[in-house]
């Protein structure tokens, strides 16, 4: 005989909250459409956020590409060979 599976505790309570709320009135009904509609919109509201910040980021990663370009023309212009004098 195998052992009967156990559905955890927090899980049984959950499908019973779902059970009553399907057979619920239209006013339940309507709260938990409400609920899950604020939950969209929490998700869409961080979704907005990421994109600002990611749109900050990349700004500040090509300003730093800027400035690591005029960093690596200064290096390069500063090498000991560009000061050596042409006629030794």
């Amino acid at each position: 005989m195998g052992a009967e599976r156990q559905i955890p505790e927090h899980v049984a309570r959950n499908i019973e909250r779902g059970r009553r709320a399907l057979s619920g009135s239209p006013e339940m009904l309507r709260a938990i459409a409400d609920e899950i509609q604020g939950w969209t919109w929490d998700s869409d509201r961080i979704v907005e956020q990421t994109e600002e910040r990611l749109a900050r980021i990349a700004e500040m990663v090509a300003d730093l590409q800027e400035k690591q370009a005029i960093l690596l023309r200064l290096a390069d212009a500063m090498r000991p060979e560009r000061f050596e004098p042409p006629y030794l």
